[in-house]
């Protein structure tokens, strides 16, 4: 009995383990693609304790070796300073990020992916079952042809929303448009096993509480390989309202709410449209934003059931990733409506 006591009781004795602050690590972040007219490149410092923006550095741009941009610093944001600059450039061409500031000095090069060509996209209405009740759901099926050799994608979407206010011939008044509102679209895409890698969600209720969320979507091209393929990705039929708006009046640039009885009196034409974005990334950049899917997943909430994570750095000097990524879009359309005057009086 008492040597079945002796061997429960633990002994232990307390470490203590010195943690200096140590050097600061640079660290620096980007995420091209080939439809920003401006591209960011953020610079922080990395601490112990704290992270701190990079500020007064150096950056220039190289495509294939050759100077083609220094960036210009702009408002930092809470942790990183913010460097834009503008460049264009073609799939397979090699981009090299360059910072400098006193002693610190970091770099990263990244490949530019060729484009994938979307072939066609179906649109279905769709009930799903959430929690035990039926929603409805707008269905997309994306069939595209893989790229040569081993390749890599993700894929998003978002609705954008454009009003003209019209003359007495139907026609759009000079000045009076209002250009393209974008708002993101967020996606389901548990359940394809491509999209998915194979994890799709099973059950009665395909919106298990143990899912992982994939913000960014990414996928490789195994199951399919050097052949035509079809995803499916579901969206909530209200992410394709525009947020706290609903067909409201809309005001063109310099105008305010005081104009809303000239507004009025005018009839609007409001188109609205999806558009899915196919993403071609290379190896590094589906791994990056692989692992940035699990750590992202559900916030804290179940990383004890995630397996342990290390994002992926391709930054020399420093820590951090630099991607680009070819975005290839086609247009869904959502709806084309014109209202009359008095659908004002009902929609304010």
């Amino acid at each position: 009995m008492f040597s079945a006591l002796f061997l429960l009781v633990s002994c232990y004795e307390e470490v203590l383990i010195p943690v200096g602050e140590g050097e600061p690590v640079p660290v620096m972040n980007a995420q091209f693609n080939n439809l920003e007219p401006v591209h960011v490149v953020s610079l922080s410092l990395s601490r112990l304790s704290s992270l701190t923006p990079l500020e007064g550095a150096e950056v220039q741009v190289y495509v294939n070796g050759s100077w083609r941009a220094d960036a210009v610093e702009e408002e930092p944001s809470y942790h990183a300073a913010r460097y834009a600059f503008e460049a264009s450039w073609e799939a397979g061409d090699e981009i090299q990020i360059v910072a400098r500031k006193g002693s610190y000095s970091v770099s990263a090069v990244t490949t530019v992916p060729y484009p994938v060509e979307i072939e066609a996209v179906d649109t279905a209405s769709v009930q799903m079952s959430v929690w035990g009740e039926m929603e409805d759901y707008v269905q997309m099926k994306v069939r595209f042809h893989d790229l040569p050799g081993p390749s890599w994608y993700g894929i998003n979407a978002r609705c954008s929303e454009s009003c003209d206010y019209l003359d007495g011939e139907g026609l759009p008044i000079p000045g009076y448009s209002v250009a393209d509102m974008d708002w993101a679209i967020p996606l389901e895409t548990g359940f394809d096993p491509i999209v998915s890698e194979g994890s799709t969600l099973s059950g009665g209720d395909w919106t298990s509480f143990f899912a992982v969320e994939d913000e960014y979507h990414v996928f490789s091209d195994v199951p399919f390989s050097g052949q035509d393929c079809s995803i499916r990705v579901l969206a909530d039929t209200w992410s394709f309202f525009l947020p706290d708006k609903n067909y409201g009046i809309y005001y063109p640039e310099g105008m305010m709410d005081e104009d809303y009885g000239e507004l009025s009196q005018y009839p609007r034409r409001v188109r609205r449209r999806c558009i899915l974005c196919l993403r071609s990334l290379g190896l590094a950049q589906y791994h990056y934003l692989k692992a940035l899917s699990n750590l992202e997943a559900f916030g804290t909430d179940v990383s004890f059931l995630i397996e342990p994570t290390t994002l992926p750095s391709n930054v020399e000097g420093g820590i951090g990733f630099v991607g680009v990524e070819t975005v290839s879009e086609i247009d869904v359309a959502v709806f084309e409506k014109e209202y009359s005057p008095l659908d004002n009086l009902y929609y304010n």
